[in-house]
């Protein structure tokens, strides 16, 4: 088996959702292997949805996926879970998955971190870093539509 590869890294923020806003971002490749930073924007239940399509250069998701190893990010899963919860809000998460590059149709890994956990200064400290790595991916705009 090879080694597992990142297959996708998505990022939602908290936000108020009792109208139906929604905001999410992802990066994944496409259909010719090119790696892609989507997002996706809607402000309204009966607004459409703007989609925005950014290059991702193959070296900084080779350089973010280091970075997730290398800050041992998957640890941040292991929170105890607090006991804040607030209705009508949709938390924030990450998610993202590794898959083995010959044999790309299930994940292997999928990892998952949300905000009702019970995290440190120096975790915040980290999420932090991670969305600002992150949100470095994105790069020159490619597309921008509605749907």
């Amino acid at each position: 088996m090879a080694e597992l590869k990142l297959h996708s890294f998505s990022f939602k923020p908290g936000y108020c959702d009792m109208l139906g806003p929604y905001h999410g971002e992802r990066i994944e490749k496409n259909e010719n292997g090119e790696w892609r930073f989507i997002s996706r924007d809607r402000e309204h239940h009966g607004a459409p949805e703007k989609i925005a399509v950014y290059a991702v250069s193959a070296e900084a998701v080779k350089e973010f996926e280091a970075f997730l190893k290398q800050r041992k990010i998957r640890s941040l899963e292991k929170r105890s879970d607090s006991k804040d919860f607030i209705t009508d809000y949709s938390p924030w998460s990450y998610s993202y998955a590794f898959r083995d590059p010959e044999d790309p149709r299930y994940d292997r890994e999928y990892h998952r971190i949300e905000q009702y956990k019970k995290y440190s200064k120096k975790d915040y400290a980290l999420l932090q870093k991670l969305r600002e790595t992150f949100e470095s991916l994105r790069g020159e705009k490619i597309s921008e539509t509605e749907e």
